[in-house]
């Protein structure tokens, strides 16, 4: 995947005291954790694992499960 950036983008203002190394979850984006670059005026964050979401996609197994 290519180098994205993002700009214009709201987090919680806790996000930037958080000890950098520590992986945080963006809702329904992934993982991510502050980049070197990160500064308290200008936060930036590399994602470590993407979450995916699959249109359609069949009930998880346990919920199959609880119909029999």
């Amino acid at each position: 995947m290519p180098l994205q950036t993002l700009s214009g983008c709201l987090v919680e203002r806790a996000t930037g005291s958080d000890p950098h190394g520590q992986a945080l979850q963006f809702e329904r984006q992934g993982y991510f954790i502050h980049d070197d670059d990160s500064r308290p005026e200008r936060l930036v964050f590399n994602r470590t694992a993407s979450l995916r979401e699959s249109p359609g996609k069949r009930p998880t197994a346990h919920l199959d499960l609880l119909r029999k």
